[in-house]
Formats: C-alpha cells, structure tokens, sequence
C-alpha cells in the first residue's frame, strides 16, 4: 500500500477487492473487484513470483547484490608467446607446457593465448594459400585433440584461437574456441576483422552478430580478436559481460594504438580487458600483454621478452559503478594478486 498502512499483502488485496474506503474523494472509477478466496490467492502468489533484488546500472546490466560483490572474482593467466611460423606441434607441446604451469602456479580458472599461437602468423611471403589451408587444418585437429583434454586434465578454462576451414565455402577463418573445465566447446567467434597488412592475407571475415558473451560461474565473460577490440568490447559490454579477454597479434606499434583505447572501453563500461598478445622474435619491445581492471587501471603487464605468463585476480562485480538504477518489481533480468613470469 502507497501509504504503508497495511502490513500484509493480503490486506492490501483485501482492500482493493473490496473498492477501497468509501469517501468523498473516492475516485468514481474504483469499483469491488469481488474476487473469489481462491483468485485472491492465486494473486498474490503471483505478485510474490515477482519478488527480487535486482540492479540495473546506466547500460540496463544486472548488478550483483553485496554478497556477491564480497565473493565474486576471477584468476585469469595471459600467455604471451612467440611461436615458430608453421610448426603447429612444436607450438602445441609449448603452449601446453605453459597451460599447465599458468594452472599450477596461480590455479588459474581461465586461461587466454594469442592469436596465431599454433601458427604463426600467415603471409603471402612465407607461405601459400594451399599451405594456409593444410595449417588450419592442423592447428584445429591439435587444439581439438591434445588442449581440450588439457582443459579437463587441469579443469581450467581455455581460450585458443585456431584456424579452421569451412566446408562449404572452403574459405579459412581464425576462430576462437571456448573449452570448458570438462573440455567442452561452450563458444566459438570467428575473427570478424582481418588486416592483410597484419598478416591475416588468407583469413575471411566473421559476423559481427556472432560476437557474443557466454556464461560461466563467475559472470559473464566474452572473447574477441585483437583487431575487433573496439566494436567487439561495446557489444560484449553491452549484453553483459563483466570481463572481456582479448587473443592479439599486434606488433610494436599496434600495441600502443591499441593502449589508450583499452583503458577507455575499460573505464566507460566498467568491465576487465584482458589481453594476450603474440610476441614477435627478435623484437626490443616488451610491451605486449596487460591486464586492465574495471576503473582503467592496470593490474598485470608484461615487460619482459621471451614466453611470459601474467596472472591476475579479477574483480567481477563492477562494484564501483556509479550509475545503479533500481529495477521495477517484476522487471526480468537482462539475458547475459597479480605476477608475471619469464618461461
């Protein structure tokens, strides 16, 4: 009741089933509902389904209540990695290698690598499409057979982008694959930019419609290709996800183009960007992977050359959201310690 004067939704009922208090300012419209006993309590176990707690902040994202704000964080590893172009099984026991000691050190639930970590990056210099497809091939059978059986082994989460070739159109694509704890596949996105200039001359584009976020027990968290970070972060931000863990292969100098705007997606939609980059042999630079939390600021990077890991705890609550409106009764709910190390 508007004014609190009853104490039960029963009476509440009671009194608009009956057409209020007669008085001079009754309004002529309100009339005895004349509700039978069993439809007064059919309606007020509705009314009580619709009962929660549920927050929405600015962009229209469920928030979580203060339980969850105390318990709800993650621990990702980012690999960064510099392989040997085309030699996807040595690339492979590598990567698996650092998977399992990313697992063992920090007891990482989700494990991130970069784009073209069982490659290489391709370019018409050093190989042909011919050999693009044989790769994509292998690096897909690879990852299917020995990283999924990794993924449950050490029951942690993996994301691995590997080159696959449609059936139907025969055209290659750089793919990420989501495995699960148990080793099942729960995601896959196709690349939805590639660069020629990048070295993705032989891969075809995605849809940016298949940019999606999927769910795990800490949240919902999404994946993107480093050259579909910009548009990739909004979309996942704005269907919900909390974190947002990026597989790149820039270079030097994308790597700081690249900074600024990491920390302003971070910032504006109050979500963690994790980023794992591939490193490029006989580079000075060690600028490659960071990890931003949901303020903008970074919480892991890498500055050191060679396969490096970097860990880092993430908070998946955005408890620091400034813009929390309350949701009206019964509204649905919107579908949805940091180290590096040298290895």
């Amino acid at each position: 009741m508007h004014d609190g004067s009853f104490k039960t939704l029963e009476d509440v009922i009671q009194f608009y089933n009956r057409g209020g208090n007669q008085n001079p300012y009754l309004d002529s419209g309100i009339k005895p509902l004349n509700l039978s006993e069993a439809e007064k309590k059919d309606l007020v176990a509705f009314l009580r389904s619709l009962n929660g707690s549920n927050r929405f902040d600015a962009y229209g994202r469920p928030q979580p209540s203060e339980r969850e704000k105390t318990v709800s964080s993650n621990q990702v590893a980012a690999i960064q990695f510099s392989p040997i172009p085309g030699k996807v099984r040595a690339n492979t026991l590598k990567i698996s290698k650092l998977i399992r000691i990313a697992a063992a050190e920090s007891g990482s639930k989700y494990i991130v690598l970069p784009e073209y970590a069982l490659t290489g990056k391709l370019t018409a210099q050093n190989i042909t499409a011919k050999e693009a497809k044989s790769l994509a091939e292998l690096s897909w059978q690879d990852a299917k057979n020995r990283l999924s059986n990794l993924s449950r082994e050490l029951k942690v989460w993996l994301i691995v982008p590997v080159l696959e070739t449609d059936k139907e159109s025969n055209q290659v694509f750089s793919t990420h694959i989501v495995w699960n704890e148990k080793g099942k596949i729960v995601h896959r996105q196709r690349k939805v930019s590639p660069l020629t200039e990048s070295g993705d001359q032989y891969i075809s584009s995605g849809h940016f419609k298949n940019i999606q976020s999927f769910h795990t027990k800490d949240g919902l968290i999404g994946v993107v290709s480093g050259n579909d970070l910009v548009q990739g972060a909004r979309r996942l931000a704005e269907l919900g996800a909390k974190t947002i863990l990026v597989s790149a292969a820039w270079s030097e100098n994308e790597v700081f183009d690249y900074e600024s705007e990491c920390r302003e997606l971070a910032e504006e939609f109050k979500v963690n960007i994790v980023i794992s980059n591939l490193k490029e042999k006989n580079s000075d630079s060690a600028l490659y992977g960071k990890v931003w939390d949901y303020s903008g600021k970074i919480s892991a990077e890498d500055k050191e050359s060679g396969n490096t890991i970097i860990y880092s705890s993430l908070n998946t609550s955005n408890s620091s959201n400034d813009y929390i409106l309350e949701a009206p009764l019964g509204l649905p709910q919107i579908p949805q310690p940091t180290n590096r190390r040298n290895y």
